[in-house]
């Protein structure tokens, strides 16, 4: 088994999500339970199968090896550590968004 961790950058994009879900939909019931159900559902998949989602292939091409997993409308990347057994997950972005111009501009 992984560990799963959410780097600082992580942290933010998802205090940023619960945000505008909590404020400007107005519905703060709904942003914990999405944010509840969003890191719960990662968790289950990349402690035990982080390897089983796919290298971003223009990132790669970059010479960055980020994996990335879709859960609903976001998409978080994440870095495997394999002598710490542990998966950082990096990123958390909306799908529309320029994903590989939010990363390496980062």
């Amino acid at each position: 088994m992984y560990d799963v961790e959410l780097s600082k950058k992580a942290k933010q994009d998802l205090n940023e999500i619960i945000d505008y879900i909590a404020y400007d939909l107005s519905s703060p019931a709904t942003a914990i339970e999405w944010a509840d159900d969003f890191e719960r559902t990662l968790e289950k998949r990349l402690e035990l199968f982080p390897y089983a989602y796919p290298v971003h292939a223009f990132l790669e091409s970059l010479g960055i090896e980020y994996r990335r997993t879709i859960k609903g409308n976001f998409t978080a990347f994440y870095k495997i550590i394999e002598k710490e057994k542990s998966v950082i997950i990096t990123y958390i972005v909306y799908n529309s968004r320029d994903v590989e111009k939010i990363i390496i501009q980062d």
